[in-house]
């Protein structure tokens, strides 16, 4: 049955997708209302390196979730594929986003790796 399926999937699909939108542009505001009162530049690009990211996030698992509806609405197989590819990725793409890209994690990461009796970085 067409309804049953709209509701029992597509409806949740859509609550999980408005919500996280929800709340990124709020996260976004107070974000954005920091930044214009930041005293210091260190603040400042803080702050950037935030906002940078949480729209990394934002286009990552919005574009995922987006390309969800059209595998409902799509019978090729096209689609199917950029939405399984897209999800099963996405905990390797925020990875990267989040700590190889990092500059704090990536020094910490090399001191890691001296050999012992070493100093680090």
């Amino acid at each position: 049955n067409g309804v049953a399926f709209y509701v029992a999937l597509v409806t949740p699909l859509a609550l999980v997708v408005v919500a996280n939108f929800i709340v990124f542009f709020r996260v976004w505001r107070v974000l954005s209302k920091r930044l214009m009162v930041t005293k210091t530049s260190s603040e400042e690009e803080a702050l950037r390196k935030r906002l940078k990211a949480s729209f990394g996030l934002l286009v990552l698992l919005g574009l995922t979730w987006l390309s969800g509806f059209a595998v409902l609405e799509n019978t090729s197989t096209a689609p199917q594929w950029i939405f399984t590819i897209l999800v099963s990725t996405q905990g390797f793409f925020i990875f990267i986003m989040q700590v190889f890209l990092n500059k704090k994690v990536r020094r910490l990461e090399s001191g890691a790796f001296n050999p012992i009796g070493r100093e680090g970085p």
